[in-house]
């Protein structure tokens, strides 16, 4: 504004001009830029700032020019335990991804999203894990170097020998999050917890619908024989799986578009309420097993978030028998959901949402119901 004024000064003017509100009309608070000015013009000019707006037609409200319609109902024939999460939180988004394979892809893409850091992490990991020898090592810095080596092959294979800049700078931020790792794990492993799988896929059945998934890490403890299953979490900051797995209700908020199955009255951290389901992946996962471990497990994350907060190992608290029952009545709702084809109402603003900018966070005034007749 400074340099506008000043090269203007001798010759030619500057105007500027001054929104009154939004499109919406909404008002808009002038800035403070405009008050100051001389004390005897202070009156005059707060009197123009805050007149009167002149009569007139008014900007109309904003509305969608066309609905997203997605025709014919497509059956959706099995799920996953991603999947039911995207169920829980909004029953539309999870049609458009899993029935009808809808994604927003990132076309400007110059290094690793958070999935593919994630991955890239996920899989110097899973190497371990199916290295029986490397995986009974106890020191800090043998397994360090067993990652950063399998780190270091993995770029140079997906990405070259000379990867951008970008990602050699997300080369170094997975090593030092793997060197925290490393820590943890030589202290696990004295113990007594030792990996006896890695990347175990599994198929279930679940009242005539397929469960597919995948689990990051099974252990068995030397000294006690208790079994324990680990999800990795990349996130930049730590969550412990209760945190991810049940999330507030509130009737008035939550009501409309929370079905009775997913809600559940439960003590976390001493403290009882009503809450919702917001995953169910551990007990899933619970459930995968118990064919071959029984239902005696323990379920929880191996958080590798940013480097020096809280890496280590959460477990999901609480969960005992009526816990896991809990969680299979809200898994089996979901499959009867998804079988009888209900993916209507859709929830109005998710923290992250995929489809945010085809359904501008009102998917009930930007879109159609699945399977709606258009007339």
């Amino acid at each position: 504004m400074e340099l506008l004024l000043n090269s203007r000064k001798d010759a030619g003017r500057v105007d500027f001009l001054v929104g009154r509100q939004r499109a919406s009309g909404e008002p808009l608070k002038p800035s403070r830029l405009l008050f100051r000015c001389p004390d005897e013009q202070l009156a005059t000019r707060v009197e123009r700032l805050f007149a009167e707006l002149p009569s007139g037609l008014q900007p109309p409200a904003w509305k969608a020019t066309w609905l997203l319609r997605t025709g014919a109902l497509v059956p959706v024939e099995k799920l996953s335990p991603t999947g039911i999460k995207t169920y829980l939180a909004c029953p539309y988004r999870f049609y458009l991804r899993y029935a009808l394979g809808m994604n927003a892809p990132d076309i400007d893409l110059h290094e690793l999203n958070a999935l593919g850091f994630g991955s890239l992490v996920h899989n110097v990991l899973d190497v371990f894990g199916q290295d029986e020898k490397a995986r009974q090592l106890l020191d800090a810095e043998a397994i360090h170097q067993f990652f950063s080596k399998e780190l270091h092959r993995q770029v140079a294979q997906n990405f070259g020998a000379t990867p951008s800049l970008p990602l050699q700078v997300q080369q170094q931020i997975a090593e030092r999050r793997l060197y925290q790792v490393a820590l943890v794990q030589a202290g696990e492993r004295a113990e007594g917890w030792e990996i006896i799988d890695s990347e175990r896929e599994f198929e279930r059945e679940l009242d005539g619908l397929l469960i597919r998934g995948r689990i990051d890490r099974i252990e068995r403890n030397t000294k006690t024989g208790t079994i324990r299953v680990l999800d990795y979490k990349t996130s930049n900051t730590a969550k412990t799986p209760a945190q991810m797995h049940w999330a507030s209700f509130d009737e008035e908020r939550d009501g409309e578009v929370t079905p009775e199955y997913a809600r559940v009255d439960i003590k976390i951290k001493n403290r009882s309420g009503q809450r919702r389901w917001a995953d169910l992946q551990l007990p899933l996962y619970a459930w995968a097993l118990e064919p071959f471990f029984g239902n005696e497990v323990c379920l929880g994350y191996f958080n590798i978030p940013a480097v020096g907060v809280n890496t280590g190992i959460e477990l999901l608290d609480p969960h005992d028998s009526e816990v896991q029952d809990l969680a299979m009545e809200c898994a089996s709702g979901v499959v009867a959901d998804v079988k009888a084809t209900r993916f209507w109402p859709p929830a109005g603003k998710l923290q992250y949402d995929d489809f945010e900018n085809i359904l501008f966070e009102q998917p009930m005034i930007t879109a159609d119901k699945p399977g709606e007749v258009v007339r």
